[in-house]
């Protein structure tokens, strides 16, 4: 269900930090949803030895299809809560998102659809 604009922003002034909203395994890989300061983002973590391991934006980007591409690879997710790995993201923020795109049921299928790519890619990195 969209969250209707007045709403959005109200929230979008309180949302001064992340908080996981949602975290789930898909595929083998650890995924969560975070709401931050100005969006809803989304997130899959790969371990050590996983070609998307330590990569960044540009090379996640040719390895699955990010909602509005990769914007985010480090080794731990904005809020620090959910171990390390090597965390890869996209944000809802983009002038083309709406309500309908900043919703925790369309950032986890997103989620669940990167996940289902990342699992298909080489496991060893050539790093």
């Amino acid at each position: 269900m969209p969250i209707p604009a007045e709403e959005w922003a109200r929230q979008k002034q309180e949302w001064r930090s992340p908080v996981v909203i949602s975290s789930f395994e898909h595929e083998g890989l650890l995924c969560a949803v975070v709401r931050g300061p100005a969006s809803v983002n989304g997130y899959v973590r790969v371990q050590e030895g996983h070609a998307a391991y330590g990569q960044d934006y540009e090379a996640a980007c040719e390895l699955a299809d990010f909602h509005g591409g990769c914007t985010y690879a480090k080794d731990h997710e904005p809020t620090h809560t959910l171990g390390h790995g090597w965390w890869l993201g996209f944000d809802t923020g983009h002038h083309f998102d709406n309500a309908e795109t900043r919703t925790l049921e369309f950032v986890t299928m997103k989620c669940r659809h990167i996940a289902e790519q990342l699992s298909q890619c080489d496991q060893i990195s050539d790093r």
